[in-house]
C-alpha cells in the first residue's frame, strides 16, 4: 500500500491501515527528516503523481526556503521524544497554492525508542483564508472607526466599553485603550452642564440600551479627562440577538463650533438688523420665489407701509409707477432665469402719494448645490441724481448742438488721451468718422514729428497746467499731414484731479503753406538782390575803370577808341538788365499792352530761334526741330511770343553742358497749339519746379555764376503766356536729367484768320613800385580794363580768364600780386586762392579778391581760402594804390 520502502516502514499492519485510511497528508520520515513513504490520500493533495521523484528527499526540501528553518526545528524537537508543530505556507507539486497545519512526531519501537517520525499535514488553505479575510475586515473596520470625525464607542451588556476610536477619545482626552472594559457613564457623563451630579439611573443614553431602544440627543456634555466639558450631540443604536440585549454602538459629535457658530449667526443677524435700519437705503431680502423675508425699517418710513409676504408682481403692482410697473417685471424675469444680478431704475411712490427715483440691485444667495435660497437687495434713492441727468443731459444736448455746428474743430479726450467726443468739423478735417475716432488715442492722429510735442503738453496737463495753444501736426486717414492750432484746456474733477482734456482744432494748413511760401518768396527776394547787385557791379567795374583811365594823359587814339567800346558794351547791358526789370514790372501789373495780330507760330518760331543761335553755336549745342506741318494760326504779339520762346531756348542752351542737344516741337490740337521745348541739361529738383515760375525763382545760388541772369526769365513767359490766355508748364525727372518746358496757346481756327568793377577816384594816377600782377576774370571787358589801368602805373600785368589757364601761367611767371574774381566758371576764385597757395611759386603771393560778393558770410569763406585781401566791386582804387604801394615796399 505504501508508495515506496513498504517492507521497511517498521508499521504493523494495523498502523499501516491507519496510514493510509488516514485524509491527512502523512509521511513516515528516517530520523534525519528523509522522506520514505508517503499516505496516497497525502500524494493526492500534494498533487504528487510520481512519489519515487521524491523519495529519500529531505522533508525541509520540499517547502519553501522560507520555512525550511521551521520544518528542520519541528523535526528536532521529534527526534528528541517531543511534538513539533508548526503552520506555513507550501504549495503543492502543481504549484498550487496551499497553508498547512503540520505536525511532526517520533514513532517508537518495542523497546521505546524512536526509530522513525510521522509528519501529518493538514490542509487548511481554506480556514487560514477565511481568518485572513477576517484579519482585513477587521482592520477595514478599525481603519474605518479611525477615519471617521466622529467619536464612536462600543458598549457591553454591562455597559462597559468594547471600543473606542481615536477621534472619540482624542475629544475625550484619553488614549483608547484607557477607556476599554470602562463605565462610561462615570469617566464622561457624571454631571450636566450646569455643574450638577448625573446619576447613572438618570442617564438618557443608559436607560435608552436597557430597553433596546435607539436615541438621538442634540445638546447634552461630556467631560475630558482633564474635567473640561465638551458639548456634543449623540446617537445610540443596540444591538439585539434573539431578543435580547448584547451591547450598543455610541457615535457623538464635537458640536462646541456649531454652537459658537449659531451664537455668532444670531450676533450676526442682530448686527445685520441694526446696521440695515441704520443705512439711508432700502434693504431688503426675498426667498426663491420673491417672497418678502427681511425689509428694513426705511422702507415703512418712506412708504408708510409695512411689507407682507407678497410676491415682486404685488409689491411692484401696489408702489412701482405705472410706467416703470412692465419694464420692472421683465427684468426681474430675466434676472431669475439666468440666475444674474437683478438691477432696475424706477420709481417708488412715498406715503405721501410723490414717487421719487430708487436704483434697486439685487444678488441671488447659493446654497451648496448651486440652488437660489434667497435674494438680497437694495434700493437707493437717486431722485436728485436722477433729476441732475436730465438737466445735465439738456444742457450737454444744447452744447453738442453748438459743438457740431462749429466751424472748428473740437475734440474730447480722457486722462489717458483716448478721444470721448469730436464734432463733425474734427472728423471732416482728419479724413473719419466719429465711430473710428471714439476710443482712439490722440497720438494715433498725430503726424510723427509732433508726437514728441503732444505727449509734452498732456505731461503738462496732468502735472497741473490749465492749458496751451499749439501748432502741430495731424496724421489724416489718408496719411496726409494737416497743420492745425490746437487750444487745449485741461478738465478737472470735483478734486481738482485730471479727467482728460477739451482742445479746438483750427486747420491752418493752407496759413502754414502761404507763410512758407512767403519765407521762401523772402529768401529768394535776398537772393535777388544779391544777384542784382553782382549782376550791376560786373559792368560799373569796367565802365570805372575806363573813365579812371580816359582821365589819365597821353592816350593814344586806338586805346580811346578801345575804351570807348569797352563803356558802349557794358552801357548796354546794363541797360538791358534794367529793361528786363522794367519789363517783369509792367507786364506783372498789367501794364503792357499786347498788338495783337492773327499769327502762324512757325514764324513767330523762326524768329526766336534767330536770336538764340549766337549762344547755341558758341556752346556748341545741337537744335531739333519736329514741327507740324500745318501753318497753326494763333492770336497775339508776335514780339511778345517770340520773346517768350527765345527766353525758353535761352534758358535750355545756358542750363546744359556744351554739346547737348535740345528739341523743339509742336503740335496742333483741336482748340490749342503746343510748343515744347526740351532739354538735356541740369534739370530740376520737384520743389524747383513748384516754382520755377516765381519771380527770382533760380536753382542753388553757386559763387561762379556762370550762368548768369536774374532769374526774371520764367516769371516773365508765365506772364506773358497768360496775357495771351494760355499756360505753360515745366516737368523735369531730377537734377541732371533735363527739363521740359510747354507752352499752350488757343488756337484761331482758319476762318478766324561783360562784367567788371568800377573805379572811383584818380588814387592810380600816384606812381608805385613795378610790380609782376595777374589779372584773372571771365568777363574780358573787365579784365582788360582792369589790366590797362594798372600798366599805365608801370606794373607788368598778365591777364587770364580761366582758373587753370591762370595756374600754369602762375607757376612759370612767379607774380608779386593776384587780383582774382570769384564767379570764375569750372573752378571758383577760392579753389584758384587754395591752389596757388598750395603751389612753391606762388605760395607768397598777395592774393586779392576781386567780386561782387560783398557780405560778411563771403568775406570770411574767402580769406578761409587764401586771400589776403578782400575788394568789392566797384573796387575802391585808392584801397586798391594803398595795398600795392604796400606790396611795393616789401
Amino acid at each position: 500500500m505504501f508508495a515506496t520502502g513498504s517492507e521497511n516502514t517498521g508499521l504493523s499492519a494495523f498502523d499501516s491501515v491507519l496510514f493510509e485510511c488516514s485524509p491527512d497528508c502523512v509521511k513516515l520520515l528516517d530520523l534525519d527528516g528523509r522522506l520514505l513513504a508517503m499516505n496516497h490520500n497525502g500524494q493526492c493533495v500534494m498533487e504528487i503523481d510520481d512519489f519515487g521523484a521524491v523519495a529519500n528527499s529531505p522533508l525541509a526540501m520540499l517547502w519553501p526556503e522560507a520555512s525550511r528553518e521551521t520544518v528542520q526545528s519541528a523535526i528536532a524537537s521529534a527526534r528528541a521524544g517531543q511534538t513539533g508543530r508548526f503552520r506555513a505556507f507550501c504549495p503543492t507539486a502543481k504549484g498550487t497554492p496551499k497553508w498547512w497545519d503540520v505536525t511532526v512526531m517520533p514513532v517508537p519501537a518495542a523497546n521505546g525508542e524512536a526509530t522513525r517520525l510521522l509528519s501529518v499535514s493538514r490542509d487548511v488553505t481554506v480556514e487560514h483564508d477565511a481568518w485572513e479575510r477576517l484579519q482585513f475586515s477587521q482592520a477595514q473596520f478599525a481603519r474605518l472607526l479611525d477615519s471617521s470625525a466622529e467619536g464612536i464607542y462600543g458598549m457591553a451588556p454591562d455597559n462597559s466599553c468594547t471600543f473606542m476610536n481615536r477621534a472619540g477619545a482624542a475629544m475625550l482626552g484619553y488614549e483608547p485603550d484607557e477607556l476599554i472594559g470602562r463605565q462610561l457613564h462615570a469617566l464622561i457623563h457624571h454631571h450636566h452642564a450646569d455643574g450638577s451630579l448625573y446619576p447613572a439611573v438618570e442617564c438618557r443614553l443608559l436607560n435608552a440600551v436597557a430597553k433596546g431602544d435607539s436615541l438621538r440627543v442634540e445638546n447634552e456634555v461630556f467631560w475630558r479627562k482633564d474635567g473640561t466639558p465638551i458639548a456634543v450631540s449623540y446617537s445610540v443604536a443596540p444591538t439585539m440577538q434573539d431578543g435580547a440585549y448584547v451591547g450598543a454602538v455610541v457615535t457623538f459629535t464635537d458640536v462646541t463650533q456649531r454652537k459658537a457658530s449659531e451664537r455668532a449667526l444670531q450676533d450676526s443677524e442682530k448686527r445685520f438688523r441694526s446696521m440695515a435700519d441704520a443705512i439711508p437705503q432700502i434693504v431688503w431680502s426675498i426667498d426663491d420665489q420673491g417672497r418678502a423675508v427681511f425689509f428694513n425699517k426705511q422702507w415703512t418710513i418712506y412708504t408708510g407701509a409695512a411689507i407682507a409676504p407678497d410676491t415682486p408682481a404685488d409689491v411692484s403692482a401696489q408702489f412701482v409707477h405705472q410706467d416703470d410697473h412692465e419694464p420692472t417685471m421683465r427684468a426681474w424675469q430675466k434676472a431669475w432665469e439666468e440666475r444674474i444680478t437683478f438691477t432696475m431704475e424706477h420709481r417708488i411712490r412715498s406715503a405721501s402719494g410723490e414717487y421719487r427715483w430708487f436704483l434697486v440691485r439685487a444678488e441671488p444667495f447659493f446654497d451648496a448645490a448651486g440652488k437660489i435660497v434667497q435674494w438680497f437687495g437694495t434700493s437707493t434713492d437717486i431722485h436728485d441724481r436722477k433729476q441732475a441727468e436730465v438737466e445735465l443731459f439738456a444742457s450737454r444736448e444744447r452744447l453738442e448742438k453748438i459743438i457740431s455746428q462749429a466751424a472748428t474743430g473740437v475734440v474730447e479726450a480722457d486722462a489717458h488721451g483716448r478721444i470721448v467726443l469730436v464734432n463733425g468739423k474734427y472728423c471732416q478735417m482728419l479724413g473719419y468718422t466719429e465711430e473710428e475716432l471714439i476710443g482712439t488715442s490722440i497720438l494715433e492722429v498725430t503726424a510723427p514729428d509732433s508726437v514728441e510735442q503732444t505727449m509734452a503738453v498732456l505731461q503738462g496737463l496732468v502735472e497741473g497746467d490749465k492749458g496751451y495753444t499749439i501748432d502741430k501736426q495731424y496724421r489724416r486717414k489718408d496719411g496726409s499731414l494737416l497743420w492745425a492750432t490746437s487750444s487745449v484746456t485741461a478738465l478737472h474733477g470735483p478734486e481738482h484731479q485730471f479727467q482728460g482734456l477739451v482742445a479746438i482744432v483750427i486747420d491752418v494748413t493752407e496759413r502754414k503753406r502761404v507763410e512758407e511760401a512767403l519765407k521762401g518768396a523772402d529768401r529768394r527776394k535776398d537772393e535777388f538782390l544779391a544777384m542784382l547787385a553782382h549782376e550791376l557791379r560786373n559792368p560799373l567795374a569796367p565802365i570805372g575803370a575806363a573813365a579812371e583811365l580816359l582821365q589819365l594823359a597821353q592816350l593814344s587814339e586806338a586805346r580811346v577808341r578801345q575804351t570807348s567800346q569797352i563803356i558802349a558794351r557794358q552801357v548796354r547791358h546794363m541797360t538791358g538788365l534794367v529793361d528786363d526789370l522794367l519789363d517783369v514790372s509792367r507786364v506783372t501789373r498789367g501794364l503792357v499792352e499786347l498788338d495783337n495780330a492773327p499769327l502762324d507760330i512757325s514764324h513767330v518760331i523762326t524768329d526766336a530761334v534767330e536770336q538764340v543761335t549766337p549762344l547755341i553755336r558758341s556752346r556748341r549745342h545741337q537744335l531739333g526741330m519736329q514741327l507740324t506741318p500745318e501753318a497753326p494760326l494763333v492770336m497775339g504779339d508776335k514780339k511778345r511770343l517770340v520773346q517768350v520762346l527765345a527766353n525758353l531756348l535761352n534758358n535750355a542752351a545756358k542750363y546744359m553742358h556744351e554739346g547737348g542737344r535740345i528739341l523743339l516741337k509742336t503740335e496742333v490740337r483741336n482748340d490749342s497749339v503746343v510748343i515744347d521745348v526740351q532739354d538735356e541739361g541740369i534739370g530740376m529738383t520737384p520743389e524747383l519746379v513748384s516754382r520755377a515760375f516765381d519771380l527770382f525763382a533760380q536753382a542753388e545760388r553757386s559763387s561762379d555764376r556762370s550762368s548768369g541772369g536774374l532769374g526774371l526769365g520764367l516769371a516773365l513767359v508765365r506772364s506773358l503766356v497768360e496775357l495771351h490766355h494760355g499756360t505753360v508748364t515745366c516737368e523735369s525727372a531730377g537734377l541732371g536729367k533735363g527739363s521740359r518746358f510747354t507752352v499752350r496757346l488757343p488756337r484761331l481756327a482758319p476762318r478766324d484768320s561783360g562784367n567788371a568793377p568800377e573805379f572811383a577816384g584818380s588814387a592810380m594816377r600816384h606812381p608805385v613800385a613795378s610790380l609782376r600782377m595777374m589779372v584773372v576774370d571771365d568777363n574780358v571787358d573787365a579784365a582788360a580794363m582792369l589790366a590797362m589801368l594798372l600798366e599805365t602805373q608801370g606794373h607788368r600785368v598778365a591777364v587770364e580768364h580761366d582758373s587753370r589757364s591762370a595756374l600754369q601761367r602762375a607757376r612759370e611767371e612767379a607774380p608779386q600780386v593776384c587780383l582774382l574774381d570769384i564767379g570764375l566758371p569750372e573752378m571758383d576764385g577760392n579753389e584758384l586762392a587754395r591752389r596757388l597757395r598750395a603751389q612753391a611759386e606762388t605760395a607768397h603771393t598777395v592774393l586779392i579778391a576781386v567780386t561782387g560778393y560783398g557780405q560778411e558770410s563771403d568775406r570770411a569763406e574767402m580769406m578761409a581760402a587764401g586771400f589776403d585781401r578782400h575788394l568789392v566791386k566797384p573796387v575802391d582804387t585808392g584801397k586798391l594804390a594803398a595795398i600795392l604801394a604796400e606790396v611795393g615796399r616789401r
